[in-house]
């Protein structure tokens, strides 16, 4: 399965719209609006990026879309369901591999978006460096996964932040944080003059880094608290406690806000960018 799915060619749109979890798979405030924004304005053409959990979480699309929609693309974070937790015999190999894995020769910062990964944890500052980082995309999901250069990243993040808990929660912790982000950098996102994202998080996440490798305007409208809203999420999660619940989880989201925000503020929009 490729990381996005595009239904049928399209000539490039005017507006791309990056929505999360929302139009048009599910109906809802913020689904409506952006049905509405689509409906009103027919003279422009639109791109929709569905940005979704995993194939099977959603049905069939809930809104009719309007005739200026030009392409119509999908975006998942996990793989499906074998991206879940891991079975005894997945996870007793890399309990065994973790254990014996020796010191590699490999630069922990070979990858452009693990070393921006790494910085995320340990700076709190956001600015072109890290979005540049982040844009380069060279970090596979495999990699993250198996790769020795994204093992020393997690020891070295690991002794810094959560020295007091356990390493095999912190390392799985991490993969589960991280693969979503690796799949959204290196996916396939609609060409388009601009980028509009209705929410920071993951959307805002993929427009500051489409704006950034086009030179292209990125427009942020938040309908909510996204970062807010995570953090009440994973308090409220039987699977986050300890640090998990109320550092590592929590700090990444409020990063994305962060980064969402930077990109937005240094892009040069008109006063009406649409």
């Amino acid at each position: 399965m490729t990381p996005a799915e595009a239904i049928g060619p399209a000539p490039r749109a005017q507006v791309c719209l990056l929505l999360e979890g929302t139009y048009p798979y599910v109906a809802g405030g913020v689904s409506s609006w952006v049905h509405r924004i689509i409906s009103n304005l027919p003279d422009l053409s639109f791109a929709v990026l569905h940005i979704g959990a995993d194939r099977g979480a959603y049905g069939p699309p809930r809104y009719t879309l309007p005739a200026n929609v030009a392409e119509l693309s999908e975006v998942y974070c996990q793989a499906g369901s074998s991206s879940g937790p891991p079975d005894l015999a997945t996870r007793e190999e890399v309990e065994r591999r973790i254990r014996g894995l020796r010191r590699r020769s490999s630069p922990p910062h070979a990858f452009r978006t693990l070393a921006a990964f790494h910085r995320m944890h340990l700076d709190d500052r956001v600015d072109d460096a890290l979005l540049s980082d982040l844009a380069r995309a060279d970090l596979s999901v495999a990699e993250l996964l198996h790769g020795d250069a994204a093992f020393a990243v997690i020891r070295e993040l690991y002794e810094h932040l959560a020295p007091d808990a356990a390493f095999l929660d912190f390392f799985w912790h991490f993969r589960a944080m991280h693969v979503p982000l690796v799949r959204l950098l290196t996916a396939s996102v609609p060409d388009a003059d601009c980028y509009h994202s209705v929410s920071t998080g993951y959307a805002g996440l993929v427009g500051a880094v489409a704006s950034v490798r086009t030179n292209r305007p990125f427009l942020l409208t938040e309908h909510g608290l996204y970062a807010r809203e995570r953090d009440i999420e994973l308090s409220r999660a039987a699977w986050a406690h300890g640090f998990f619940a109320q550092s590592a989880d929590a700090r990444a989201f409020q990063l994305l806000n962060n980064e969402s925000n930077q990109c937005a503020q240094a892009a040069r929009l008109s006063s009406k960018p649409y």
